[in-house]
């Protein structure tokens, strides 16, 4: 195989798994049976914010409150009722910060919005 021939499969291989990713990230964040979108990027105030998880990882919330520049970036999944579904590290990193988080949120209550996102998952891992 020559050297073009592999460069151009590599590409064809990173494109596709592009693609994959964001097939699954539209999943996690449309609810197709109901077509609910999320709504737009929203600053919240992280003492808003309801956890769904009780243990945190303080040296992980500490290592994101000290790359906040990249991380703070990347936003926090929450429900309609301001329900944490993914990125509960990010938002205590945020408290220790005095910071506003970065939210999308769901069009769901709480509940089945974390129900929702249980099912995609096992989707996704079978």
């Amino acid at each position: 195989m020559n050297y073009q021939t592999q460069q151009q499969r590599e590409g064809e291989e990173a494109q596709k798994k592009q693609q994959q990713a964001q097939q699954v990230n539209a999943r996690l964040l449309l609810d197709e049976s109901d077509d609910i979108p999320t709504g737009k990027l929203e600053f919240v105030s992280p003492d808003k914010l309801k956890k769904t998880q009780e243990k945190i990882n303080k040296t992980k919330a500490q290592g994101i409150a000290n790359d906040w520049a990249n991380a703070g970036k990347e936003p926090v999944l929450i429900s309609r009722d301001n329900w944490i579904l993914d990125g509960h590290h990010r938002v205590e990193a945020a408290k220790t910060l005095g910071k506003l988080v970065r939210v999308v949120r769901v069009d769901l209550p709480g509940r089945k919005a974390l129900t929702k996102l249980q099912e995609l998952e096992e989707d996704i891992d079978s």
